[in-house]
């Protein structure tokens, strides 16, 4: 397989010197992927000179992808996320119906203490007994 791969970074890199471009093989990493047992198996490639950093787990477009393309630790990040966002959701819906509930009562007595001054008797101080 290493064979393949070290062919393949040849043509890049001619691929690369035709259209004058410079890989940086301090970002650039190797990954294969695999459905057997052999995936554990690291890979030793090399462009100009230089070993490239073996990536047992990649991301590309967000999404980790693992060697034998389960994307268990994908889901477990996602499923992380998630957790932490839904226990703040929580959190958001219990103070906000507080302060619903808060405004309600708050609201509600003040119209019974306006009901209640139209309903009274106006009494005048000013009058005499």
């Amino acid at each position: 397989m290493e064979g393949v791969l070290i062919k393949d970074m040849v043509t890049a890199g001619e691929c690369c010197e035709t259209w004058m471009l410079k890989l940086s093989t301090t970002k650039t990493a190797s990954a294969a992927f695999h459905l057997k047992k052999e995936a554990k198996h690291e890979l030793n490639v090399n462009h100009s000179n230089n070993t490239l950093s073996f990536c047992s787990e990649a991301k590309y477009l967000g999404v980790t992808l693992d060697r034998t393309l389960t994307c268990r630790q994908h889901l477990e990040s996602l499923r992380k996320k998630l957790t932490s966002r839904i226990a703040l959701l929580r959190l958001l819906t219990k103070v906000v119906s507080i302060c619903i509930l808060e405004c309600f009562y708050y609201f509600q007595h003040i119209a019974a203490s306006a009901a209640m001054q139209k309903c009274a008797p106006s009494l005048n101080l000013n009058e005499q007994l």
